[in-house]
């Protein structure tokens, strides 16, 4: 669980159980924690790495409360609120040919390895978006389940990938990989808090949604902070 001691609340805490679909890239929670015991103090953070492969599933059954994804699901008892817009980024290390392009097409993965965290295509990310469309792929595929040990093997030449440009902002700023946009009009794509709608607007689940999607329209880079 993430947050402050007991002793510096007055009133009762009520815990949301938070997950992120397939990214477990954190560092925007202490900006957004520090807003939260200030404007909502009686809501308190837990976070559950292990509905990153399955969020959806996990909030139906129970398992969170609140799951943050890519794309707004189609799945009935399912309401989303919009949190931020963002692109999906190809990332390679940075003496790669391919850093310093303006942009990069899917024939430039044709001689890649590509480091992927799934095995699943998923709807309106690369493989559906740039790959299958144009009827080309990369060299080989390796599966790495981590996107964080992903950005690791890219920085160190072992592949290429792409990933949402939120997740490798700290990376990107520290100098370790280089990115380029996917495709002249990039890959733009949307993400959500999905909640269960049973659970009702008063729910600290929906409350918390509230105030993530509020900090991020003050803030609409605020994912991409440390």
């Amino acid at each position: 669980r993430v947050g402050g001691p007991r002793a510096l609340h007055s009133g009762p805490k009520h815990v949301v159980r938070l997950g992120m679909g397939f990214y477990t890239a954190y560092h925007w929670l202490p900006w957004f924690l520090k807003r939260l015991r200030a404007e909502v103090p009686d809501l308190d953070v837990e976070i559950v790495a292990g509905a990153a492969r399955r969020p959806l599933d996990m909030l139906g059954d129970g398992g969170i409360d609140l799951a943050i994804v890519a794309g707004e699901p189609a799945q009935g008892g399912i309401k989303t609120e919009r949190l931020f817009g963002d692109e999906l980024v190809a990332i390679m290390a940075p003496d790669h040919r391919l850093a310093g392009k303006p942009h990069v097409e899917a024939e430039d993965f044709t001689a890649e390895d590509y480091l992927s965290y799934s095995r699943t295509i998923m709807p309106g990310h690369e493989h559906d978006r740039l790959f299958r469309p144009a009827n080309v792929h990369p060299r080989r595929y390796i599966t790495v389940e981590l996107p964080e040990a992903i950005v690791e093997l890219v920085a160190a030449g072992f592949g290429v990938c792409i990933l949402a440009a939120w997740a490798v902002a700290p990376h990107l700023r520290w100098g370790v990989i280089a990115a380029a946009q996917v495709t002249a009009d990039g890959l733009p794509i949307d993400w959500y808090a999905a909640l269960r709608e049973a659970d009702g607007a008063d729910s600290p689940g929906h409350r918390l949604a509230g105030a993530l999607a509020a900090s991020c329209r003050e803030t609409p880079d605020a994912f991409a902070l440390r």
